[in-house]
């Protein structure tokens, strides 16, 4: 028998990885059977005052204002076409008490909603709006390998609040052990663990037409090796299609960015779900290492490379060679998914079996 679920994860901004999570996450759950809605998060730089400092920001860089804004259309076609929202905003401090007779499990995730280093991540990512009992992770990223100590109690306190937990990455799995003298699973991100004829149900081609063959471009960084990239696709007779900010397919939808994706011939990127979609579509593909703020996000490689058999692709000046061995990789994926979906499919047993005693 199904039950209602909320899921909490980010839904402001226009990241491909963001946005294809929460549609995974969604579709796991409807297809044991529940009903499901995401929250929209309310933003945490909200109010009158912070409204008019974006819009004179706006004012000053009209042109990629205006990228950002058709970017943003898209990626609300998107939404409404493939997505389930909860009717209400949500934000820190939230008391209002419908939600509780909405919804009888709310998961955290997938994504890094559990990063300490982000200003995004509230008490409301850790499900505070909702009696404990009700609360649950799934995939979620800590997106480090330990909590600045200035938050440790804080997290811990959030943590042992919340009854049912996966994590997405080793890192986290070894934070909470650490943190609440708790051991979690660790399960593949969502959008490996959803049917993976999902992406290419969904894929959609570009209105602007695509090189005959080409090597994507896909960083969410700076990065420092554009020159290695125009080398490498020079010498493999390839076109470069970039998908990062000012580039012209910046306007991409994220079904756009699946087919794009599918279609290429090579794949450079610095970007998590960049690297799981080249893996899901058996493309070459190099990652390049990216450091926001100079604290390294290479932890969930490392859980990805692992958990599938995949040696470490990173690209050097002196190695550009892409040579990806999918031979056992499919099987290696299909286990995973079926390992995670039984210890997803063991939360709702045991809130179930938990269900006569959380009446308050």
């Amino acid at each position: 028998m199904g039950i209602n679920i909320g899921i909490v994860t980010f839904t402001d901004g226009t990241n491909y990885g963001q946005r294809l999570q929460n549609l995974a996450v969604q579709c796991i759950f409807e297809s044991m059977g529940h009903s499901v809605k995401t929250f929209v998060l309310r933003r945490p730089d909200y109010g009158v005052f912070n409204g008019i400092k974006r819009s004179i920001k706006c004012l000053l860089h009209l042109k990629s204002t205006t990228e950002s804004f058709i970017r943003g259309a898209k990626f609300n076609r998107f939404n409404k076409q493939y997505l389930k929202f909860y009717t209400h905003k949500i934000h820190t401090n939230y008391t209002k008490t419908n939600i509780d007779k909405d919804f009888d499990l709310v998961f955290a995730g997938s994504d890094q909603v559990w990063n300490p280093n982000s200003a995004w991540v509230t008490d409301v990512n850790f499900l505070t709006f909702v009696p404990s009992y009700k609360r649950a992770a799934i995939a979620a990223s800590f997106s480090v390998t330990k909590i600045p100590e200035d938050r440790i109690r804080e997290y811990k306190t959030f943590i042992n609040e919340i009854p049912y937990i996966t994590v997405r990455e080793n890192s986290g799995a070894c934070i909470i052990r650490d943190l609440c003298d708790r051991v979690v699973p660790v399960i593949l991100d969502p959008t490996l663990i959803v049917d993976p004829d999902l992406w290419k149900s969904i894929s959609k081609k570009p209105v602007r037409q695509l090189p005959k063959k080409y090597v994507v471009d896909y960083m969410l960084g700076n990065s420092v090796n554009d020159n290695v990239i125009k080398e490498w696709a020079s010498k493999n007779g390839a076109e470069i299609v970039e998908l990062k900010k000012g580039s012209q397919r910046y306007r991409t939808a994220p079904d756009e960015f699946l087919y794009i994706l599918e279609h290429a011939e090579y794949i450079f990127t610095d970007s998590y779900h960049g690297t799981i979609f080249s893996i899901i579509f058996e493309k070459p593909f190099k990652n390049i290492v990216r450091q926001d703020n100079n604290i390294s996000m290479h932890t969930r490689f490392e859980t990805l490379y692992s958990s599938l058999g995949i040696e470490q692709q990173v690209v050097t000046s002196s190695d550009t060679n892409i040579n990806v061995d999918y031979t056992n990789v499919t099987q290696r994926i299909q286990n995973e998914r079926n390992r995670s979906l039984k210890i997803i499919r063991d939360i709702f047993r045991d809130y179930c079996d938990c269900g006569e005693n959380n009446e308050e």
